[in-house]
């Protein structure tokens, strides 16, 4: 059974996931300014700033969730666990987007954007790695 590239594309994901939550703990003031939405309120509940801070941190152990999941032996519900929330996050940036909830600038919608297409990426690629290891799986059990 083949599940290299679905154990990588899982451990990339929980990286980029980790290095982003840092940087959007560590920064969110900064980010939220340059986004547009720093003390905005935001559906009246937070200000832009403190939202960004609250991502940050849900992304940190949210990554080790996955990181945990990469190394478990069998990677099917793991990555299908991995492909679904990615896939939901994109469907939220594409509809936050779409709907402009967020008083977003120019560079917050591209922000927006490039991340949702990155997150998709690994979507795609974690998806490709599930197809590929059932593959192995199937033709595995024929030989036998």
């Amino acid at each position: 059974m083949n599940d290299s590239l679905l154990r990588n594309a899982m451990l990339a994901n929980a990286l980029f996931c980790a290095s982003s939550g840092l940087l959007l703990t560590l920064a969110a003031g900064p980010i939220a300014e340059w986004m547009g939405i720093g003390q905005s309120e935001l559906l009246g509940l937070m200000t832009g700033d403190v939202f960004i801070r609250v991502v940050g941190i849900i992304l940190l152990p949210y990554s080790a969730l996955i990181a945990s999941l990469s190394r478990r032996e069998d990677l099917s519900l793991p990555g299908q666990f991995a492909s679904a929330m990615d896939m939901l996050w994109v469907v939220a940036s594409y509809g936050l987007l779409l709907t402009q909830i967020f008083p977003l600038n120019t560079a917050g919608n591209w922000a927006v954007l490039i991340v949702a297409d990155i997150v998709l990426a690994f979507a795609l690629v974690q998806l490709w790695g599930l197809r590929i290891m059932n593959r192995g799986r199937k033709a595995k059990a024929e030989s036998h």
